[in-house]
């Protein structure tokens, strides 16, 4: 009220003490660097939702960092049914895991909800979310133009090396956390899974990234694996009923009718990384096994969409450094592989179409 910039909402989901230190000493941390709330603060009206328990809301309230993240934004609190929380720690997986989607995935859609309704932008984190100093005033530059959705690579890295990293080179004395843009790019160089790089010898089965080493500058990376990290909710088709469908590249598919407004981000400029106990991609059990790409476009080939192949051919450059000459010679030719992977993929598309007709037809 009585304020005219540009709303823009933040939103997490969150209980009990593990994640609540998390959000505090590393989300919260890095988005109180200089490029990152102080700054989008100058040119939106930030509001914070926290979906969280009455509980965890005193111990957030009571913390230092998140009295300073106050300093620049609004903060509101929807508190989550206790019953609610028990069921997700029920010993019963199925119980437990649908329970903490729907909780995740319901405050997202919450939040995007009233931001269609306020036309807020809106950004969801989650609590071992760490971004660049730049992500939000980066960001805000592209929001102010014909952007509806900014998509960033959702990288997974190890946590217990990472950040201890974090902790001990760009933490201040105050705890908050700032990680230049080259800085942050050496950290998911150097913390990357083996299992990503396309000469590694135990390369995954599971392919979101495929990535290639420039010397000791850096890697090119293609990636299946996109988030959205905001979205300008009034380009949205509608209004939006709580899912246990999380927000995530194919959110975009369904609720995103102008998908050319997409701004998919190929640098470390807006840059993210979540800290998990364990990786997205893991190394196949056996000893041995390298790239190939008729089984990578066999993966693809499963999670193929209208958007996919637009992800996939897109290409980010993590790079430490000014890149050198290398980088274009480096991503000829793994365009080249790339473009085969698609064409694998699009040849198992074309038939399944051809099967499914013969199936139906008269």
């Amino acid at each position: 009220a009585g304020d005219d910039r540009r709303r823009f909402i933040l939103s997490c989901a969150l209980w009990g003490r593990p994640f609540l230190r998390d959000f505090l000493r590393y989300a919260v941390a890095a988005l109180l660097a200089p490029n990152n709330l102080p700054a989008l603060a100058r040119r939106y009206a930030v509001h914070v939702v926290v979906f969280t328990t009455a509980e965890d809301e005193a111990d957030l309230r009571a913390d230092p960092l998140f009295g300073r993240l106050m300093q620049f934004a609004r903060p509101h609190f929807v508190h989550i049914d206790p019953f609610m929380v028990e069921c997700a720690k029920s010993p019963h997986y199925m119980i437990a895991a649908h329970t903490k989607f729907s909780l995740m995935s319901c405050s997202h859609y919450l939040a995007l909800e009233a931001g269609r309704r306020l036309d807020a932008d809106v950004m969801t984190i989650g609590t071992d979310n760490v971004v660049n100093d730049g992500f939000l005033a980066n960001a805000a530059k592209l929001l102010e133009g014909d952007v509806s959705a900014i998509a960033v690579p959702g990288f997974r890295l190890h946590r217990d090396k990472v950040l201890a990293e974090i902790d001990r080179s760009f933490r201040s004395e105050d705890g908050t956390i700032a990680i230049p843009s080259w800085s942050f790019a050496r950290l998911v160089a150097e913390h990357m899974p083996e299992s990503c790089f396309v000469d590694s010898e135990r390369f995954t089965s599971f392919p979101l990234f495929l990535c290639w080493r420039v010397a000791d500058e850096g890697f090119l990376a293609f990636a299946n694996h996109y988030m959205p990290y905001i979205i300008r909710a009034r380009f949205l088709k509608g209004p939006l009923a709580p899912s246990i469908d999380p927000v995530d590249g194919r959110f975009l598919l369904r609720e995103l009718p102008d998908r050319d407004k997409l701004h998919l981000v190929r640098d470390a400029e807006i840059a993210v990384f979540d800290a998990g106990e364990n990786p997205l991609v893991e190394p196949p059990p056996k000893e041995r096994s390298v790239l190939d790409v008729r089984e990578a476009g066999l993966w693809l080939w499963c999670y193929w969409d209208a958007l996919r192949e637009r992800y996939f051919r897109a290409g980010v450059r993590i790079a430490t450094r000014p890149p050198s000459a290398a980088w274009d010679e480096v991503e000829r030719k793994a365009r080249a592989v790339v473009s085969e992977i698609i064409a694998h993929t699009q040849a198992l598309e074309a038939g399944n179409h051809r099967r499914k007709t013969w199936n139906i037809a008269p």
